[in-house]
This record gives C-alpha cells, sequence and structure tokens, in this order.
C-alpha cells in the first residue's frame, strides 16, 4: 500500500468538496438546523395544555382550585363553564385538550370530611400528550389533596393526619430536570455521523460511476485497499468535525454539559464511523447512479433511526421488533453517546456495545470491500 498515492486521493476528494460551495454549506448547516429543530421542537414534555374548567360548585374553594391550576405552566386556561354538557362541543373542536370538572357540594364535601371526586376528561387523539397531562394532573391534585386535609386540620384545631401507608420521595439521576434535550443532543450527534458518512461516502463512489471518472482510476496503479480508504478517509474527517460542531453548538446553546471522557468518545465514534463507512461501500456497490444511492441510504438511515432508540424507547417495541434493534449499528453508539454524555460512565459500563461496533465495523467493511471491484460494471 502506497500512502504517497491514497494521500493524493484524498487530496483529489478534498479539492472536489470544496469546489462545490452549496454542498459544503449545507454539509455544515443542515446538521446545525437539525440540531436546533430537534431540541427546541423533539420534547417529551407538555406545556400551554389548552384547559377547560367545568365549576359547578362555584365555592371559593373550587375556584382556588381552578387558579391554581390554571397557573401551572402544563396548562393553559381556555375558558370556563357550569354545564357539563357543553364540554363535548369544546373537545370536539379542538378548542381544549383537557377539561376538569369540579361537582358541586366539592366544598362542602371536602370540609365534612368525606371524599370528593373530580372528574378529568382529555383528547386521547394524542395517546402521548393525553398520557403526559393525566400524570400532571393527578400529581397535582394529590398534592392540593394533601394541602386541604393539612389546611381543615389546622382550622378546626385538630392534629395534622399522620401520613398512612407508603411514602414516595423521588430522586432522580443524571437528568434532574427531565430536559428532553439532554436527551436529543446526544442522539443527534449520532445520526448526524451516521447520515454525513455514509450518504457522502456512497455519492463520491457513485459519481465516480456516473460520470465516468472511474475509468481514470481504473487505468491508474492504485490498488483497490488504497482507492477504498482514499474515498472514504476525508468523508471520515468532515463526519468528525461535523459531532464536534454538533456537541459545542449542544452544550454552549442548549447547556447541555458533556460528563464523559472525550478518549472514550473518540475511540467509540471512530469504530462506528468505520462501521458507517463500510455502509456506504455497500450502498455504493448497489446502486449505479447518485439517486439510487440517495433512496437505499434513506432506506438505511430511517431503519437505524427509528429501531435505534433514537427517538421511540426500545423496550416499549414490539418483541419481534426488539430482535431487529441488534442489526442496529446506531442503537450500540446511541448508548454509548449517552452514557457518556449524560452519566460519564466509563468502558466498564458500556463494553459489549463497543464490541459490537467494532464487530459491525470490520464485517460491514469487510464486505463492502469484498464486494467493490476496481473496473467498470
Amino acid at each position: 500500500m502506497s500512502l504517497a498515492r491514497m494521500r493524493h486521493l484524498v487530496r483529489k476528494e478534498m479539492i472536489q468538496l470544496w469546489r462545490n460551495p452549496l454542498t459544503l454549506r449545507l454539509i455544515i448547516a443542515v446538521p446545525l438546523i437539525q440540531t436546533i429543530v430537534f431540541g427546541y421542537v423533539t420534547t417529551t414534555e407538555v406545556r400551554n395544555l389548552k384547559l377547560l374548567i367545568c365549576d359547578q360548585d362555584g365555592s371559593a374553594l373550587s375556584r382556588d382550585l381552578a387558579v391554581r391550576l390554571s397557573a401551572s405552566r402544563y396548562f393553559r386556561l381556555v375558558g370556563t363553564v357550569q354545564d357539563p354538557r357543553e364540554i363535548d362541543g369544546w373537545l370536539d373542536e379542538g378548542r381544549a385538550k383537557v377539561a376538569v370538572l369540579l361537582p358541586r357540594r366539592l366544598s362542602a364535601y371536602l370540609t365534612a370530611g368525606r371524599r370528593a371526586s373530580i372528574q378529568i376528561i382529555l383528547d386521547g387523539s394524542n395517546s402521548s400528550e393525553a398520557t403526559i397531562a393525566l400524570a400532571y394532573l393527578q400529581k397535582f391534585f394529590y398534592t392540593q389533596s394533601s394541602r386541604l386535609a393539612l389546611s381543615l386540620a389546622d382550622r378546626a384545631g385538630m392534629s395534622r393526619p399522620h401520613p398512612q401507608g407508603i411514602g414516595l420521595r423521588s430522586r432522580i439521576w443524571f437528568n434532574p430536570e427531565l430536559r428532553s434535550v439532554n436527551y436529543m443532543i446526544p442522539g443527534m450527534m449520532c445520526l448526524i455521523l451516521f447520515m454525513v458518512t455514509s450518504l457522502l461516502t456512497a455519492l463520491s463512489i457513485v459519481r465516480e460511476k456516473e460520470t465516468g471518472t472511474m475509468e481514470q482510476l481504473v487505468v491508474t496503479p492504485i490498488k483497490p485497499a488504497e482507492l477504498i480508504l482514499g474515498k472514504t478517509l476525508p468523508f471520515a474527517l468532515v463526519a468528525m468535525i461535523e459531532a464536534v460542531l454538533v456537541l459545542s453548538f449542544g452544550t454552549l446553546w442548549f447547556g447541555v454539559a458533556f460528563k464523559g471522557s472525550w478518549l472514550w468518545l473518540a475511540l467509540a465514534s471512530a469504530l462506528f464511523v468505520i462501521a458507517v463507512l463500510g455502509l456506504g461501500m455497500f450502498v455504493s456497490t448497489l446502486a449505479h447512479t447518485q439517486a439510487q444511492a440517495m433512496l437505499v441510504n434513506q432506506l438505511f438511515m430511517a431503519t437505524n433511526m427509528l429501531l435505534s432508540g433514537f427517538m421511540f424507547p426500545i423496550s416499549s417495541m414490539p418483541p419481534a421488533i426488539k430482535y431487529f434493534t441488534y442489526l442496529v449499528p446506531l442503537r450500540y453508539f446511541l448508548e454509548i453517546v449517552r452514557s457518556l454524555y449524560l452519566k460519564g460512565t466509563g468502558p466498564e459500563c458500556w463494553w459489549p456495545q463497543l464490541a459490537m461496533l467494532a464487530i459491525f465495523g470490520l464485517a460491514l467493511f469487510g464486505l463492502s470491500a469484498l464486494r467493490f471491484r476496481k473496473r467498470i460494471d
């Protein structure tokens, strides 16, 4: 293997990339735009949910509950009604997503120490939104119930009621504020590494076939291994630069702190890049035009994004689908990066994922090299 020949080929690829300013700008701008979009838009939090309150009681206590609930950052009061039959129209027309019915004699029942029921009606067309909203409401009314019980006991001059059963004290590690952006930014870095590396590698080789310049490479003394490395190394470098940009942007703009070792992150990224380079080479052996390469690459990218746990937890997937996730390299890299980023752990916690990345890298790169031929198809 000649380093000089490979160096010239790498230089050729960099010059070709530099001479296409639009592609260069897109390579830099698109990942940053995607980071902003995913950081702000893709979230599991529910805020400003449209709230309708039906207050049949009209007491000071029911009004106080309504004010406290509407003052929450999770809900935005859009209206109040007294007739429960009006609730249907609000939910049907989408003017409200949540309705809370405060029944008659609510204050009288609670003052007398009797149990009172409050009805919650949710728009379940968005099941995820409704589930999270229901959890917020249950926690709110549990807290208000305890507060009212203590207040009524003090007002009556009675001893405060002792808590019964199990008392829950929760403590959240690694992401105490449960900010979705802390979970999404590391995932974006992984996705961008995958997207840039696989797509640019596949397009670079297919472009040689499509424009006919592969003939010029055939008559040169370049060996197949040199051609493969010369074609893949420039885009591996571009992908690593993209990853650094996304991580820096996530830290400086969104305030997501990196708690792990940069050295281990670089090692895991290198193994992942090798696997994705092999995938890009494999795509180039299947496609004969750049349009075909983009379509095939989109198939692999969508599969990796959906089955890796990037957006949807693997634990919630059907058992049959879970087995397919083991064939997705992005799954293992995501687990490593999120563990490094949020937990600051070492390889003792994720060495099986690191080993799987190495296996995928060798397998995909080896398969692609076997399929690749230094000849005109």
